[in-house]
């Protein structure tokens, strides 16, 4: 017998997905049901198709953008640019508060996103926001930590090889929240040389 969701169900999906929502769950006589796998199935594909939409894609191109009002927020839109400009395999995130981590996965990018945090509460709120993806490091000291901790989590998850490029966002001084002020390439290598971003960032917003 086929299975298929109702109207009213994949609608609900569909709607969460459009304003925004990270992620969606299964609820009530739904999550009891007989069916349990396929209806996870079902609202897999109502999320897939949801966001292959255009009027999706522009509606999250309009609510994020703008002015950047923080250095965050310029970071961020960095970021995106590099993204788009570049054959970019990773975004390495290191994050206290997990601030910038959230705020790009905002801006809904395919490029992998990945959240480095020496808290381990934090990476498990973390995994609840659209397309980021988490790793555990210890307290970063030095920026050459940062590189070779970036180029180690990107290569172990195999999103990337040796000669590709990673993004990184990371504050100074370290472990202050709300610090995030620096982004860098970085070139995947035995070396894990390091390079500097394409041209001037401006970071004085706020």
């Amino acid at each position: 017998m086929r299975v298929v969701a109702t109207r009213a169900e994949a609608s609900d999906v569909s709607t969460a997905i459009s304003e925004g929502a990270d992620a969606v769950m299964l609820s009530g006589e739904t999550a009891m049901g007989k069916y349990p796998i396929d209806a996870v199935r079902f609202m897999n594909r109502v999320i897939v198709e949801t966001e292959k939409d255009s009027r999706y894609q522009r509606s999250m191109r309009r609510h994020y953008s703008g002015e950047a009002t923080c250095t965050e927020d310029a970071i961020c839109q960095g970021v995106k640019a590099v993204v788009n400009a570049m054959p970019i395999v990773a975004m390495a995130c290191f994050t206290t508060s997990g601030g910038t981590a959230i705020r790009l996965s905002q801006e809904r990018a395919l490029t992998p996103l990945l959240a480095i945090t020496p808290h381990i509460n934090l990476a498990r709120r973390l995994q609840i926001h659209w397309g980021i993806d988490v790793g555990v490091w210890g307290d970063i000291k030095r920026f050459k930590t940062v590189v070779v901790a970036a180029i180690d989590a990107v290569s172990k998850r195999g999103y990337g090889k040796n000669g590709d490029w990673v993004v990184i966002t990371v504050g100074t001084p370290f472990g202050h929240a709300g610090s995030t002020n620096t982004l860098r390439l970085a070139q995947i290598g035995d070396d894990c040389q390091l390079h500097e971003s394409i041209g001037p960032l401006n970071t004085n917003t706020c």
